[in-house]
């Protein structure tokens, strides 16, 4: 089970790093299951689809906790909030900060766990000391790689044949990204 923290960038690092201050509440808890009792047709789905299936899972719970962020996003709301000093004022909610390690950007980013790759920029693992400065890897990069392998891939060809494409590209193979429409 993972677990969803939220919190507000007004509040003091003194106050935030303790738990006892309740800085922080509970928004979601994203189930991560096994997927042991399920089987598939050959050993190379036997061992690679629970893991792409998780990480399908964790998209989809975190594109429904996101949600309210992405039908604000054209328009943000006001809301009335009080402020450390007690003062009333006006706050648009917004996406911030996404605190991870790298093997959760990957996730997030929805790259490829297996290479070495850097997810800021499009270079390789064999062209990381190459002096010449490599394309940045933006979020548009990732959407339009996905895109061109929802473009190749029919959705009878299935879950497995779309991995397998979007691994060419250095990408995981989650279909939607939660962060997408942000």
């Amino acid at each position: 089970m993972h677990v969803v923290l939220l919190t507000l960038g007004n509040i003091r690092k003194s106050v935030r790093r303790k738990l006892s201050r309740n800085a922080y509440i509970l928004l979601a808890e994203i189930p991560s299951p096994k997927f042991e009792n399920t089987r598939f047709s050959t050993a190379a789905e036997e061992r690679d689809m629970p893991g792409i299936l998780r990480r399908q899972l964790f998209h989809e719970c975190m594109s429904i906790v996101l949600e309210p962020l992405r039908q604000s996003n054209n328009s943000p709301k006001l809301y009335a909030a009080v402020d450390p000093e007690g003062y009333n004022r006006k706050c648009a909610a917004i996406l911030a900060g996404w605190i991870a390690d790298m093997e959760e950007v990957r996730s997030i980013l929805g790259l490829s766990l297996s290479s070495s790759a850097c997810p800021k920029c499009l270079t390789s693992h064999q062209t990381l000391d190459d002096p010449c400065e490599q394309e940045a890897r933006t979020s548009e990069w990732i959407l339009d790689a996905l895109a061109s392998v929802r473009n190749q891939v029919t959705d009878a060809a299935g879950t497995w044949q779309f991995v397998t494409r979007a691994k060419e590209l250095g990408l995981f193979g989650i279909e939607k990204l939660c962060w997408e429409g942000l």
